[in-house]
């Protein structure tokens, strides 16, 4: 008996691989823009060694959406909001330090920070330096980020 063996249609292979890739990479004008963000953060003078830094928008809106940054063992971080490293969106943000749930490491409680992230001149943000103080140490109300470069951040406890 002989075996008859239908190939597999190549236009739907092709119809497949399309539509998956049409989904891929959403980008254009339904997504905000977004500038390289990175730094280093410390917590009481010394750089942080874990953690994940978090903002939040200040008043949540679509087209400002928060950003992430992995904390690596030297205290420095680049943030992320559509993809790995891509940097964040300009505006205004509470920041907290969290624990990373990829390295389990351990991190003092500090107190969150609002700062706001702007373009300088050359549309850059530039390398942002992230002071946290740690909840036991910090005054009531007591504040903790500094970023740099002058003019293109600047930070404030949350509230005010």
């Amino acid at each position: 008996m002989k075996s008859i063996v239908r190939p597999f249609p190549c236009h739907w292979m092709l119809i497949a691989l399309a539509a998956a890739l049409a989904g891929c990479g959403k980008s254009g004008p339904d997504r905000p823009p977004v500038v390289p963000a990175k730094g280093q953060i410390t917590i009481d003078g010394k750089p942080a060694t874990t953690g994940r830094l978090t903002l939040t928008p200040v008043k949540p809106d679509p087209k400002q959406p928060g950003a992430i940054g992995r904390v690596q063992s030297d205290g420095t971080f680049q943030l992320s909001t559509f993809g790995e490293g891509d940097g964040a969106a300009e505006g205004e943000f509470d920041a907290t330090l969290r624990p990373d749930a990829t390295t389990m490491g351990a991190v003092p409680a500090v107190k969150p920070v609002r700062l706001t992230i702007r373009k300088d001149g050359a549309g850059k943000v530039g390398d942002l330096s992230v002071a946290f103080e740690s909840a036991k140490k910090a005054a009531p109300g007591g504040s903790a980020a500094v970023l740099a470069p002058a003019g293109t951040a600047s930070a404030r406890p949350p509230g005010r």
